[in-house]
């Protein structure tokens, strides 16, 4: 029921939340849709750790458009979820791209 809870309010913030274990806190893996496309395998394998040595990992692949889509995701999780922190993953090779700022710069 918790994880469909989930399933339901990611379905209005436009993310996909993908629970790993079920525990009391959790912790957010923030990736963008075409990292986790790339090393889904990998991500869910390092969310899988995170869940045995502490909270709940929930991983939230979605094709981030502004900062305010993640922070708002991150506040859902801490108000209803006993969110205790996050990891991001991806971002700033894409930001990069779509800038096409250099490494140096970005």
């Amino acid at each position: 029921m918790r994880h469909t809870m989930k399933y339901l309010a990611s379905l209005l913030l436009g993310t996909v939340f993908l629970p790993v274990s079920a525990q009391k806190h959790t912790f957010a893996v923030v990736i963008d849709s075409v990292s986790f496309s790339r090393c889904a395998e990998d991500v869910r394998a390092y969310a899988d750790a995170v869940s045995s040595e502490g909270p709940e990992a929930v991983i939230l692949p979605a094709v981030w458009t502004s900062p305010d889509q993640v922070r708002d995701s991150l506040l859902n999780l801490y108000r209803n979820n006993d969110l205790e922190g996050a990891v991001f993953i991806g971002f700033a090779q894409h930001e990069r791209a779509l800038t096409g700022a250099s490494p140096q710069t970005a």
